[in-house]
C-alpha cells in the first residue's frame, strides 16, 4: 500500500506539485498521466525518496518516508527515466551491485540475480558493459534491477520512452505482467496509447493538480468507439471531464517530458 498526502513541491520558485494525494489498492496499475511539464518525474521521485520531501508525507506499507526511509524503501523499486548507470559495469556486476544495496542476503544474491536474467531475456548479455546496450536491452535491465530486491511496489517514469513500435508493445506486456506477479505499479506517462492499455485507474496531473484516480473503463466509454487509439488531447479531455477536481493555479516549469 502507498499513500500520497499533501505533497507540495516548488522548483525554482515555481510551485511543481499543490497538495498532490492518493491512496491506493495492491496489485494492480496506476498511471500518472499529464501532457509535458506537468509534474509526472517530479511526483515519481518524490514517491521514490529520490527527492526530499518539502511538505506532505509519503507512506509505503505503513512507513513514512521521511522518518523511517530505509524502511519504507526496501518495499520500491524505481526506474527514473534517465537512469544514471554505471557505464563500465556489466549486466550482472550492475544486477549484484544493487541486490547488495537492498541488503539481500549473500545466499540468497546469486539466485535471484540469475532468475532475473532469465526471465528478462539477460543471459545472453550477462557480461556485456551497459554502455553498449540498446534500448529494448536498456529497458529490461532497468525493470529487473527494480525487482532485484524484492520490491513489491514499482515505479516507472515514461518506460517506453525510446523504444521502437514493436518493442514498446514488448515493453507494456512485461509491466503488464508484473501484476500477475503481485506487483503494484505506478507509471508514468503521457502516452494515451500507453494509458489505456496498461491502466486499472487512471491519475490526471494538471498544472500540479492530481485528480481522483479515474476508472479504465469509465474513460474508454465515455469515447465514441472501444479504439484504444484515442490522442492524448482526448484522453486528457475525458479525464478532465470526469475528474473534476482538477486545479486550475499552479504551473510545472521543471524541465521534464
Amino acid at each position: 500500500m502507498i499513500e500520497v498526502g499533501g505533497l507540495t513541491y516548488a522548483y525554482r520558485g515555481k510551485t511543481v506539485l499543490n497538495n498532490a494525494s492518493m491512496r491506493v489498492s495492491n496489485g494492480k496499475i496506476y498511471v500518472i498521466f499529464g501532457l509535458k511539464k506537468s509534474g509526472k518525474s517530479t511526483l515519481l521521485s518524490l514517491m521514490a525518496g529520490a527527492r526530499e520531501l518539502q511538505r506532505g508525507v509519503v507512506r509505503i506499507n505503513g512507513f513514512d518516508l521521511s522518518k523511517e526511509p530505509v524502511s519504507a524503501k526496501k518495499s520500491l523499486g524505481y526506474c527514473p527515466q534517465w537512469a544514471a548507470y554505471y557505464p563500465s559495469m556489466t549486466v550482472y556486476e550492475l544486477l549484484d551491485f544493487v541486490a547488495q544495496a537492498k541488503a539481500v542476503r549473500e545466499d540468497q544474491r546469486f539466485i535471484r540475480v540469475h532468475e532475473l536474467m532469465e526471465s528478462y531475456g539477460l543471459e545472453e548479455i550477462r557480461d556485456r558493459r551497459i554502455l553498449s546496450l540498446g534500448a529494448m536491452e536498456l529497458f529490461r535491465l532497468s525493470l529487473a534491477q527494480a525487482l532485484v530486491g524484492g520490491s513489491e511496489i514499482l515505479l516507472l517514469d515514461a518506460p517506453t520512452k525510446g523504444l521502437s513500435h514493436p518493442e514498446a508493445a514488448e515493453a507494456r506486456r512485461l509491466i503488464r505482467s508484473l501484476t500477475e506477479k503481485g506487483k503494484t505499479v505506478f507509471l508514468a506517462t503521457s502516452s494515451a496509447q500507453e494509458a489505456l492499455e496498461l491502466a486499472d485507474g487512471i491519475f490526471l496531473l494538471r498544472k500540479g493538480s492530481l485528480s481522483a484516480p479515474v476508472d479504465r473503463d469509465e474513460l474508454i466509454a465515455s469515447f465514441d468507439s472501444d479504439s484504444l487509439d484515442a490522442t492524448e488531447k482526448a484522453l486528457y479531455e475525458a479525464c478532465e471531464k470526469i475528474a473534476l477536481s482538477i486545479g486550475e493555479d499552479y504551473a510545472e516549469e521543471e524541465d521534464e517530458a
